[in-house]
């Protein structure tokens, strides 16, 4: 995290919770498959794709709001998020999915 907050690219965009380090909060950087592997390896997943992670954590932690800044995960993947997560946001545009 303190790396994050001195690289200042993409700090603004932090939640007070995560800044606080608050327990009920989870921080990820979807991106970065370094950080991902080693999650998925840690949690028994380890053939999954980065969507199936990012999936896994959000269930994992019971997230309640997902606060998106990667145009990677579409529309399409917010729909597959779990009932419990009851407000969905984005600091970068999602892209439309394809009809499906």
């Amino acid at each position: 995290m303190d790396a994050f907050i001195a690289d200042r690219l993409g700090a603004l965009h932090f939640l007070v919770p995560v800044l606080d380090r608050s327990d009920d909060a989870l921080f990820t950087n979807a991106d970065n498959e370094i950080l991902q592997r080693l999650w998925a390896h840690e949690n028994g997943l380890h053939n999954a794709s980065f969507e199936e992670i990012l999936l896994a954590q959000i269930e994992h932690h019971r997230t309640e709001v997902f606060y998106n800044l990667e145009v990677r995960f579409p529309s399409a993947f917010v729909r597959k998020l779990p009932g419990y997560v009851r407000k969905r946001s984005a600091g970068a545009p999602l892209p439309r999915a394809a009809p499906t």
